[in-house]
């Protein structure tokens, strides 16, 4: 557990996430995107202004069955972590795979 005087720790923590090589995803419960980090910018080509608010469909190409979402939101829901390879879109439409790790 964070305690106040503990944040030089959150600082460091903070710098790593943002520095950090993967992209770095963060939604609220209602699943719209609270934070990305400049690895998902560079990524993606959606910058924070343009991701914060938006629904992680964004990204959806389209190449993934229902059925596949729906594997990955009842492991999510269900409290496990779902890990596995998603094909995406970035904002200029180009498709990329990603290999994921989502924790609920």
């Amino acid at each position: 557990m964070w305690r106040e005087s503990d944040n030089v720790d959150r600082a460091g923590l903070a710098a790593a996430v943002e520095q950090s090589a993967d992209a770095i995803v963060i939604t609220g419960i209602d699943g719209a995107i609270r934070y990305v980090n400049s690895a998902f910018t560079a990524m993606t080509g959606y910058s924070s202004e343009e991701a914060v608010g938006q629904d992680p469909r964004i990204l959806n190409s389209g190449r993934q069955p229902k059925e596949f979402y729906q594997e990955l939101w009842n492991a999510i829901g269900g409290g496990r972590v779902w890990q596995g390879e998603l094909v995406n879109r970035r904002k200029d439409g180009s498709i990329y795979e990603e290999e994921m790790r989502i924790a609920p």
